[in-house]
């Protein structure tokens, strides 16, 4: 349906896809001892369709397959084990989560088996036990017995809390955390339990709305992320616990929140975010009849544009029209970041315009009217033209790429005239040839002390010979080298850079 309507399929719905297909990989295998007659032993038991119970496919398994070393990989389908005397004493599974006991244990047994899940790891805070026999009052005295110690506030101390607790404690704690979110959103202004209640286009629009206000800071933005992602973790520290099913309401919405506003980030162009923006509005206006709420007067359902074409001027007109203003911002802010590191990790000297985008920044985080917001918008632009040029200024220096006008922007000093800066071009075009034609190909030469000393032996004699000697004393051509040598060291390491290998 959404394919042939030209549209890619909402992020919830392929989410419940992937987790239905995640639980359809899911292989669950049994792990038991060994025993002679055990094919008749099995048999003698009932499946659920009253046939007999055969072990040999699974004893095949065991036998073929190291069971144990899959299971304790987190990506392997071998989700569920079913054991009997097998993996409760000495096997350790971070990923484990929650362990189903149905045979009575006790005293060390007990603590060694509940142990299979008390890793912490991977954004699990705690196991969880599900417990068939009332094993409660034995796990505790186990814990008396076999988990004391004298230091408060080490875990181990008596005064510490409980450490098995009831699911229903969990639970009031998770309802906590929801709370907290929903406090959080009330302190900006944001009602979740409209949300909650809200349908159809009005509801999108109250998602966009609430990002929108979480967009007018860092602070607020990080601030919300951390809130949901300790929801997250004791959400799946519970699951499938039927308790959940009662706070679906609101951890949907504040989940959903948080995807849209991960999701206003991530979008690869800001003109297809102000595109899906407004495809939000209008359809609303087209569908209802009237602007949802968040919709500002003036905003209507006119034509649109295809917005990666238009030149700055409409697109300042577009982001005026927008009552999603903040979200836009936030993600051209990314776009510029995640473009500006790319630029400073490939030359050094660009710190200037680090500094600068700082400057932005720090006008982003202020409190601020729509004016303000403008503001900002405008001087994003203005940068992100800024670096536009940045990024062609090796072909206006008369140079071949970026690495050479690295290297020559590391090279320059104060007061050269024009023949100094055209020796220093040529010093820095023949110092990458010789070294990306010599030294820089020897194997993996950075993690090698004697071809890191001889790439910069190279690049300390190609620049006593050849940098003008009138402009640069011995202290000075060392100084430069050290530069040199530690920008083509780290340069590889930044994704994306033209790496010296």
């Amino acid at each position: 349906m959404f394919a042939a309507k030209g549209k890619t399929f909402p992020k919830l719905l392929q989410q419940r896809r992937e987790q239905v297909a995640w639980m359809q990989a899911t292989e669950i295998c049994v792990v038991v001892s060994q025993e002679q007659g055990e094919v008749a032993d099995f048999a003698k038991w009932k499946n659920f369709r009253d046939e007999p119970l055969d072990i040999v496919p699974h004893r095949e398994k065991m036998v073929k397959r190291d069971l144990e070393q899959d299971f304790k990989k987190a990506e392997h389908p071998f989700r569920i084990a079913i054991v009997c005397a097998m993996w409760l004493t000495g096997f350790d599974v971070k990923c484990l989560a929650t362990l189903y006991l149905d045979k009575p244990m006790r005293g060390h047994t007990l603590m060694q088996a509940i142990a299979r899940v008390n890793r912490v790891g991977g954004g699990k805070k705690h196991g969880l036990i599900i417990d068939y026999n009332g094993m409660l009052k034995s796990l505790r005295r186990a814990l008396a017995t076999f988990a004391q110690g004298d230091r408060a506030g080490t875990g181990k101390g008596e005064g510490e809390q409980d450490t098995v607790r009831d699911d229903a404690e969990a639970l009031a704690e998770y309802a906590e955390s929801l709370k907290q979110a929903r406090d959080y959103l009330a302190g900006l202004g944001f009602d979740l339990g409209a949300l909650v209640a809200a349908k159809g286009f009005d509801k999108q629009s109250r998602i966009l709305t609430a990002v929108n206000l979480l967009c007018e800071s860092d602070e607020r933005r990080k601030t919300y992320h951390v809130i949901v992602e300790d929801i997250r973790a004791r959400h799946r520290g519970l699951f499938p616990h039927p308790g959940l099913f009662d706070f679906d309401g609101d951890e949907s919405a504040i989940v959903a929140i948080d995807n849209t506003l991960q999701d206003a980030r991530e979008t690869p162009d800001v003109s297809e975010l102000l595109q899906s923006l407004y495809e939000v509005v209008d359809t609303a206006l087209t569908t209802e009849g009237k602007a949802p709420y968040s919709v500002k007067e003036g905003i209507d359902g006119g034509a649109r544009y295809d917005l990666s074409n238009i030149d700055f001027a409409r697109l300042r007109a577009e982001f005026e029209r927008t009552p999603f203003k903040n979200v836009v911002t936030l993600n051209l802010k990314e776009k510029i970041e995640v473009r500006l590191a790319m630029m400073v990790a490939r030359n050094p000297s660009r710190v200037d315009l680090y500094e600068r985008y700082q400057e932005i920044v720090q006008a982003y985080n202020k409190d601020k009217d729509n004016v303000e917001i403008q503001k900002v918008f405008d001087q994003l632009n203005t940068f992100n033209s800024s670096l536009n040029e940045e990024e062609k200024r090796y072909l206006r220096e008369g140079l071949d790429n970026e690495d050479q006008l690295a290297v020559f922007d590391l090279l320059q000093k104060a007061s050269l005239t024009k023949e100094d800066r055209d020796a220093i071009k040529k010093v820095s075009r023949e110092l990458l040839e010789t070294l990306t034609s010599g030294k820089l190909r020897i194997d993996r030469w950075r993690e090698k002390a004697t071809a890191q000393a001889q790439v910069k032996a190279d690049i300390i004699k190609h620049l006593f010979t050849h940098l003008p000697p009138h402009r640069y004393d011995a202290e000075e051509i060392n100084l430069k080298a050290g530069a040199v040598f530690a920008h083509l060291f780290t340069a590889g390491l930044s994704e994306g850079a033209r790496v010296y290998r």
